[in-house]
């Protein structure tokens, strides 16, 4: 098992270097990627004191800007912000990921994005090492996305008690380069993203244009933004 120790930003709210600044004056916009509602907050990656702060500026501003009518909905509902100031503008793909020719797929399960408790990338692992790996041979898991569990948590404690030779056909990075990131796109044979909640989603849409078939939570968001494209759980 390989584990490097580096953050690959992908796009979440906690990212605190992007939150607006903190002034009387009223901001022309402001966006927002998704609501942490109480609820969410116990198993997520902002604190109650961030939540507070972010929907009182998002009171104050002009123009809200989100990226699905689902986190529009949040917003409205649990920030109180109203409907006519909060715009949609979906996000997009850049072509990098596309297939660039017919390539044969390996049983490599994959998973991208920071490991939130709400996305249950332990229980991926649990289920790979008593499950897939025995049934399935030669399967590798890879997980890419720092580790941002709040409360501080190992995702891989399965990995601890499981035999060395499954433990070794599983690989946790928390940074890869973009190509390094299109090959293992282009090598998956499935895209596990089991969250609970999400204000968009990107990485299994990153998958998808890369031919891979997806496995995602069956939340609002996913059915909005994914479709009938993936298979919903």
């Amino acid at each position: 098992r390989r584990e490097e120790h580096r953050a690959r930003l992908v796009p979440d709210a906690r990212d605190r270097r992007g939150s607006p600044p903190r002034s009387r004056e009223r901001p022309l916009r402001v966006g927002r990627h998704h609501v942490a509602t109480r609820s969410v907050v116990t198993r997520s990656e902002a604190g109650p004191r961030d939540v507070h702060r972010a929907a009182a500026t998002r009171r104050r501003s002009r123009v809200v800007l989100t990226d699905s009518h689902f986190s529009r909905s949040e917003i409205v509902k649990h920030i109180g912000v109203p409907g006519e100031r909060v715009r949609v503008i979906p996000l997009g793909l850049t072509r990098r990921f596309l297939p660039v020719g017919p390539r044969a797929r390996e049983p490599v399960i994959l998973f991208v994005g920071s490991t939130f408790h709400r996305r249950h990338v332990d229980t991926l692992i649990e289920v790979f090492v008593n499950q897939i790996a025995a049934r399935v041979p030669n399967s590798q898991l890879e997980i890419v996305g720092e580790n941002r569990l709040y409360p501080p948590g190992d995702p891989a404690a399965a990995l601890r008690t499981c035999p060395a030779h499954i433990a070794q056909r599983v690989t946790l990075r928390s940074y890869v380069d973009e190509p390094t990131l299109s090959d293992l796109y282009h090598r998956a044979s499935v895209f596990v993203f089991l969250s609970e909640y999400e204000g968009f989603g990107l990485t299994p849409l990153e998958a998808l244009a890369a031919g891979v078939p997806v496995l995602a939570g069956d939340t609002p968001v996913g059915r909005e933004i994914y479709g009938d494209g993936v298979s919903l759980v």
